[in-house]
């Protein structure tokens, strides 16, 4: 995480440097439009492993998933989203690997399905720094029917992985991005995050919590009337990408443990 006047200074260059075209998608990645083939197996195996694994990759999608004390986690779909799906990666791009499951075959209560999943998936993405070709695979775990409390996948670029086709095809459309209203958005943001993670008290935990459910929002709002491109989802992704969002994660499970503990 940069400080807090060095990362004001960079967000401008950073989120135009963000809103790039390349002249072609990740060549580490595609060959031409189609997924390499040894990415993909790659990719394919990395979803069943998370999935508890299977002693040998099925060759039919119909065939993946796993079963378990009697529950069947089956993926619906793989899919790359992002920056890495699109013309507008970068040498440090992230690949957006999303599992997508119907949280309804695992349990009726969705919320507890969903919370369940994020701590899987911060768990094996703390646990594993996996890399192809230099680029780290960020695991996600997404519903297959939009939930209230859940960003939806939006992408200029979504790739399934599973059925090896285009789900929604990148175009090298210019992406119109205004640096002063973003500098001008994210100040306080920045701000407010540095502040409240000074203090470690009962209302300091309740900050975070209003704050996290706050820049939630906000990108979805954006991702659903912009796009990835929307200016409040380049704040999101600065402020994730230099640890700022982590920081918040990271402050209110001390302080919640700090509060549960008795000395």
């Amino acid at each position: 995480m940069l400080p807090y006047t060095e990362t004001i200074k960079s967000l401008t260059e950073e989120l135009l440097y963000e809103a790039m075209l390349q002249p072609t998608l990740n060549k580490d990645l595609w060959d031409g439009e189609k997924l390499n083939k040894k990415v993909r197996a790659t990719l394919i195996n990395i979803a069943n492993d998370f999935l508890q694994g299977l002693r040998k990759t099925p060759t039919k999608p119909e065939h993946w998933g796993v079963q378990s004390k009697g529950i069947i986690i089956q993926p619906e779909d793989i899919i790359i989203a992002g920056s890495m799906a699109n013309f507008n990666y970068t040498k440090s791009s992230d690949i957006d690997l999303h599992i997508v499951v119907n949280f309804s075959k695992v349990d009726k209560k969705l919320p507890v399905v969903q919370e369940l999943f994020k701590d899987l998936v911060m768990m094996w993405n703390e646990k594993h720094k996996i890399t192809i070709y230099k680029h780290p695979v960020e695991l996600y775990v997404q519903s297959k029917y939009r939930i209230p409390d859940e960003s939806p996948l939006v992408s200029n670029g979504l790739y399934s992985v599973m059925y090896n086709k285009w789900l929604n095809k990148p175009t090298r459309k210019v992406n119109d991005v205004d640096p002063s209203y973003i500098r001008k958005k994210a100040q306080p943001l920045i701000h407010s995050i540095t502040s409240i993670c000074k203090s470690h008290d009962k209302v300091s935990l309740k900050r975070i919590q209003n704050l996290r459910d706050k820049l939630h929002n906000m990108r979805t709002r954006a991702l659903q009337k912009g796009g990835e491109f929307a200016p409040e989802n380049l704040v999101y992704k600065f402020l994730r990408k230099e640890g700022y969002l982590q920081k918040l994660i990271e402050t209110e499970q001390k302080i919640y443990d700090r509060i549960m503990s008795l000395k």
